[in-house]
């Protein structure tokens, strides 16, 4: 009987260590991005009466003052922001883990260099899906499409150092620091009290759910998904690393050679062929991966 009141309440110590670490990781999140949304906003404001725009004329049509170089900032110090959390908080919380902070974010050492090459090759389609469904959400509710409108428009401006922040924001800041927050700190904690495949979807559903957009968040879900199951089979956040990157690096590459607001059309047929490159991807490097 006291083995087993002894087994509970290491489980009990266990699961309150891990809401401490998960909860205070998100709550430190929330209110960093509370933050960079008011430094943004006023950075429009500012950008509007630049321009010589009243007060009404900017808050009855923001997105008109939100220039690439402001949406470069955002995104680059909102990711940025979010990975320097985790980081400080495993960098606290190394002594309670009794591993080193290293570990605690980027997993084990990559080892095999098949689950990078499965990350960037199945990176070059897995976007096919999530493409398709943000068109099609947008067809349906076209006021939901606004931010990727903004965005888009943005990358065709003529407005070069702005463009060349929101690249280094969309292929560098965000696959490095999202995966350090998301697929490291937060699938270390959550891995001591679920198995795998839970942690596989909760940080899927946490990482679709950080981008707070009506568009992205539910089209977004086949790459969380694809980018999880690379941290949970090779152990290491390397991987999820490179199929992030590359992911972000052909959107941005779309977005800048697109002709006006005119986006390539994604038909049914090639985001299923998208999905199947990516899945025969993954098959490839869990068949092909080394085995003891």
């Amino acid at each position: 009987m006291r083995s087993r009141n002894s087994w509970l309440d290491s489980v009990v110590d266990a699961a309150r260590q891990v809401s401490a670490a998960v909860g205070g990781f998100l709550f430190a999140s929330l209110g960093w991005m509370v933050v960079v949304g008011v430094l943004t906003n006023a950075l429009v404001v500012a950008s509007g009466q630049a321009s010589g725009a009243s007060l009404d004329a900017i808050s009855a049509d923001p997105t008109s003052f939100l220039t690439p170089g402001i949406m470069g900032a955002s995104a680059f110090v909102q990711s940025v922001g979010i990975g320097v959390i985790a980081v400080l908080l495993a960098r606290q919380l190394a002594d309670e883990d009794g591993v080193e902070p290293r570990h605690a974010l980027l997993g084990d050492p990559p080892g095999w260099w098949g689950w990078s090459v499965a990350g960037a090759a199945g990176a070059l389609s897995v976007g096919l899906l999530p493409g398709w469904v943000a068109s099609q959400i947008i067809a349906r509710f076209p006021e939901l499409g606004g931010a990727l409108a903004v965005l888009a428009g943005a990358m065709q401006t003529e407005a070069p150092l702005g463009k060349a922040l929101l690249v280094l924001a969309i292929c560098g800041s965000a696959p490095l620091f999202e995966e350090l927050a998301f697929r490291g700190y937060l699938w270390h904690h959550l891995a001591k009290v679920l198995p795998g495949w839970a942690v596989w979807l909760a940080t899927s559903v946490l990482f679709v759910g950080y981008h707070l957009d009506p568009v992205q968040t539910p089209s977004l879900v086949p790459t969380a998904l694809f980018l999880g199951w690379l941290r949970w089979q090779s152990g290491s956040i390397v991987p999820a690393i490179v199929g992030h990157f590359v992911n972000n690096a052909l959107a941005s590459v779309g977005l800048l050679l697109a002709s006006g607001s005119d986006a390539p059309e994604i038909s049914f047929a090639s985001a299923c062929l998208g999905t199947l490159a990516t899945i025969l991807s993954c098959g490839a490097a869990w068949l092909a991966r080394p085995r003891t």
